[in-house]
């Protein structure tokens, strides 16, 4: 299984990304998103379970940790 990394997933890009690849089952979707300007309606629906979300922001460490 191959891990993938998708920071801004909330956004139209990332989402659509992360909408995208969820559809393989070998890989495995981290999305990280803060929310400030994206939605958590572009996240991929439920019937996949190989992806998780964070919120958090990518320029905090400490959010990160």
């Amino acid at each position: 299984m191959k891990n993938i990394l998708i920071t801004g997933g909330c956004g139209n890009v990332g989402g659509s990304l992360a909408r995208r690849l969820v559809q393989n089952e070998n890989y495995h979707v981290t999305i990280v998103d803060n929310l400030e300007t994206g939605d958590i309606s572009k996240l991929p629906n439920n019937l996949h379970k190989n992806w998780i979300f964070f919120q958090a922001d990518c320029n905090n460490f400490g959010d990160l940790e």
